[in-house]
């Protein structure tokens, strides 16, 4: 991502990075769970990222931008510059249209 390539026009890109108990994660095996101690469910809410996406979506955060930020618990974390580390990609299939 080129940095700032479109801020001269007021756009923003930034993504979220949510840590939260959901129904898709209900459905990951006990043997595949990661052991957490003591787990308090209210702390992996996905409450929890509510406000940090309400923050993300207001004029508050206007002067961020090219950032990941984590929502887990009740902590936020905030990453500069992150790196492409692999990239997928496919070639269209021959005879098909891509509209």
């Amino acid at each position: 991502m080129r940095r700032g390539l479109l801020a001269r026009y007021g756009v923003t890109a930034n993504a979220i990075a949510p840590g939260a108990e959901t129904r898709l994660t209900a459905t990951v095996p006990d043997d595949k769970k990661i052991d957490a101690g003591d787990f308090d469910q209210s702390e992996h809410s996905p409450d929890n990222i509510a406000p940090l996406a309400l923050f993300m979506a207001s004029g508050r955060s206007d002067w961020l931008s090219d950032r990941v930020l984590s929502a887990q618990g009740y902590q936020v974390g905030l990453y500069s510059s992150p790196e492409e580390i692999r990239s997928l990609s496919r070639t269209p299939l021959r005879g098909s249209s891509m509209g």
